[in-house]
């Protein structure tokens, strides 16, 4: 895997927002907001309304902020690529940002070069007419644990197992003493404390079994592992401080979409699920946001009628959290 690092690392990673963004925009589109808090208006054929998440900006848009209101774009037209806040008071007049020369736009620049390599197309949720046969009823993890982890796991989560009342996840392992049994119940599909301590470098078994009214519905066996910490953090400290910088707002949720999008390049869908689902958490169940979650899912080959299944309610549940 190569290995981008510090700024360009982060270029990287918001070219790919961009294009997944891209994909989702209408034609004559070259831009999606991410991110609004206050009163945010979008100036469209002179007409002022107000300005939502995962609206798409075209060239002859304004987008004007009250004293209190910010907003973020990401552009990802050929004419115009990058990351721009708008707040407390300004106007930005998309054309005349076009009109100025790419050092006075004061956008985050983005490698051209990625534009072919991180491309990503929209997934959309299909459909799927199945029988309720005892085949199907199988239960499958959704995210955690999987095999590939970075860490610290901070929750288990998995798929909600129809008619499924009752989940109970088996955790063993080798500890300084020897085998190590630690048992979670619960009634929902996200697992967010009493989980055991996870070590770098220790093999971990999870047995999760779903149960109903009539008994055991389901069960899964999983084993993961996390690497040693300084693999990862010579891989993602650079990267990931670039993006709380570029964001540098903790109440924009544009953060986890950035990270998100890391992990994938990366080839951790799992981790970068987490971060979408973090992501749709703040902002609901936005187009980009789905899409994204898509994404992740599908590269951690889910199919389309477990995705359609599945996603919903994880979102609902975890928003709960």
């Amino acid at each position: 895997m190569k290995r981008l690092r510090g700024i360009p690392f982060l270029l990287a990673v918001v070219f790919i927002l961009v294009l997944s963004f891209s994909a989702l925009a209408a034609p004559d589109s070259i831009g999606i907001v991410t991110f609004v808090k206050g009163e945010v208006s979008l100036i469209r054929d002179g007409k002022p309304g107000p300005l939502n998440i995962d609206e798409k900006i075209l060239k002859t848009d304004s987008i004007e902020a009250g004293p209190n209101g910010k907003a973020r774009i990401v552009f990802f037209g050929e004419e115009l690529n990058g990351m721009k806040v708008v707040s407390g008071g300004e106007k930005l007049e998309v054309s005349k940002l076009l009109s100025q020369k790419p050092e006075e736009r004061s956008l985050s620049s983005l490698a051209a070069d990625v534009l072919q390599s991180f491309g990503k197309k929209e997934i959309v949720q299909e459909t799927v007419a199945t029988t309720r046969q005892a085949n199907f009823h199988k239960l499958k993890l959704l995210i955690f644990p999987a095999a590939k982890n970075l860490g610290p796991i901070r929750e288990i989560i998995w798929r909600a197992l129809p008619r499924a009342t009752k989940y109970t996840a088996q955790f063993e392992f080798h500890g300084d003493s020897g085998p190590i049994t630690k048992i979670i119940e619960t009634t929902g599909t996200i697992i967010q404390s009493d989980l055991p301590d996870f070590q770098p470098g220790v093999v971990y078994t999870l047995t999760l079994t779903a149960s109903g009214e009539k008994g055991a519905l389901g069960k899964e066996v999983a084993l993961f592992v996390l690497p040693n910490t300084a693999e990862t953090d010579s891989l993602f400290s650079e990267p990931l401080l670039g993006i709380e910088k570029s964001v540098g707002d903790p109440e924009d949720p544009t953060i986890f979409l950035l990270k998100g999008n890391l992990f994938m390049n990366t080839g951790f869908p799992g981790e970068a699920f987490l971060q979408y689902l973090r992501y749709a958490k703040v902002v609901g169940k936005t187009s980009t946001a789905l899409n994204s979650l898509r994404q992740a899912l599908t590269s951690l080959k889910f199919k389309p009628s477990d995705i359609g299944e599945s996603l919903d309610k994880l979102i609902d549940e975890f928003a709960k959290k």
